[in-house]
């Protein structure tokens, strides 16, 4: 690997590295530092490729790279997304057999997209310090734990996927984005009231079955923009009044939650 000799003499203690001195090269190579089967990466020698030529990896007409579209290719191990080159905006690692912690805190000022899912990233999440830019995250189908803050997340997210996961305790839905259309939380062990009162404008698709959440709950000022909603599988209670063509999207089975169609007049 080409970076053996320089992290030998790297002090990667807090403050010692300066990451825009860095190549991408380099970048590159200490963001995949802890997969193992690295093959496609590498020529017959075993010595790493020059990142133009790494599949699934894309760049800028400056050589930098902007693109990572790593799905489906049966990667084991893990990332350190704190070495994300400055200028990725889209990263997808979908469907891989990744581990490990996935700290988000640091991504690039630029990253706009962000794809987590199916593979056992583990332990807590913070979602207060994504990028401003961000508008796409999904997490779901992993094992992150712990407590989740939402009342920080960037206005410009427009898709959030944290479903089939081990998240708990309770959520707060009344400081969501502004821009957000899709919220996936289900299949969590998420509990407690929930306040419904004040979601987003936009939203078009809210995801919360298959949790602990419980209690009555206001459902007379949802967003005319939801079209599809699922609060199946919790303890909700509540009267919620569903337009004919939304009938059958609002699925509250396995809740104490009275569906009543109304007209649209």
């Amino acid at each position: 690997m080409k970076i053996i000799a320089w992290l030998a003499f790297a002090d990667f203690s807090v403050g010692k590295v300066d990451k825009a001195s860095l190549s991408d090269q380099v970048l590159m190579e200490l963001f995949t530092e802890g997969i193992l089967n690295r093959e496609e990466w590498c020529d017959n020698t075993g010595e790493t490729l020059d990142i133009s030529e790494w599949v699934g990896v894309s760049l800028n007409d400056s050589g930098n790279v902007v693109e990572i579209e790593w799905t489906w290719h049966d990667l084991i191990g893990n990332v350190d997304f704190h070495w994300l080159p400055l200028h990725v905006k889209s990263c997808s690692l979908h469907g891989n057999q990744l581990r490990g912690s996935a700290n988000l805190n640091h991504l690039p000022d630029s990253h706009e997209k962000l794809d987590l899912s199916r593979n056992a990233f583990s332990g807590e999440i913070s979602l207060c310090y994504l990028p401003q830019q961000m508008n796409f995250l999904n997490l779901a189908e992993n094992v992150f734990c712990g407590t989740l803050s939402l009342v920080k997340l960037p206005e410009s997210l427009s898709e959030l996927y944290l479903g089939k996961n081990s998240f708990h305790g309770s959520v707060c839905l009344t400081q969501l984005p502004p821009n957000l259309t899709v919220l996936d939380l289900s299949e969590n062990k998420l509990s407690g009231p929930i306040d419904m009162t004040s979601l987003p404008a936009k939203l078009s698709h809210l995801y919360l079955n298959d949790n602990f959440f419980s209690g009555m709950t206001d459902f007379t000022h949802l967003p005319k923009s939801l079209s599809n909603l699922s609060l199946s599988c919790t303890k909700l209670e509540g009267t919620l009044n569903v337009l004919p063509k939304n009938y059958w999207e609002f699925v509250v089975h396995g809740s104490s939650i009275e569906k009543r169609e109304v007209s649209d007049e």
